[in-house]
């Protein structure tokens, strides 16, 4: 009798270890499912949205770094303008170096800056006619 017994268990364990396999199995191949279903959202909509974020970054930073400049001109501008307003030697110095104006006796003298002062001038050239 526990040879009759004993068969009867087998074939339990051999049907619980195929059903347990066939869990297994599908339990893998779900998990490869996932992987690959995630694997695919990061690509078609993760991905994008990444690289969108980082130009808009770069943009933004590029863009705030605008406004900097543009401020500190503003600064400068608006320190410029009080400066007219208030300094009459502010307004002198403009007038003179924008529109070249000069005081009655005053006279402009021009300066090369091309040449050195230590070189003197090329001589001119020999007449050769005569």
């Amino acid at each position: 009798m526990s040879q009759r017994t004993a068969r009867p268990d087998s074939r339990r364990l051999g049907v619980r270890r195929l059903r347990r396999r066939a869990a297994l199995r599908e339990a893998a191949y779900l998990g490869a499912l996932l992987a690959c279903a995630g694997a695919a959202y990061g690509v078609i909509v993760l991905l994008p949205s990444k690289l969108k974020t980082r130009r808009l970054q770069a943009e933004h930073t590029r863009r705030a770094e605008q406004v900097d400049a543009l401020r500190a001109s503003i600064d400068a501008l608006r320190r410029d303008t009080r400066a007219l307003q208030d300094d009459p030697w502010t307004v002198e110095r403009t007038l003179r170096a924008r529109l070249g104006f000069l005081r009655p006796g005053e006279q402009v003298v021009q300066v090369d800056s091309g040449r050195s002062g230590a070189s003197p001038p090329p001589a001119p050239a020999p007449d050769r006619d005569g």
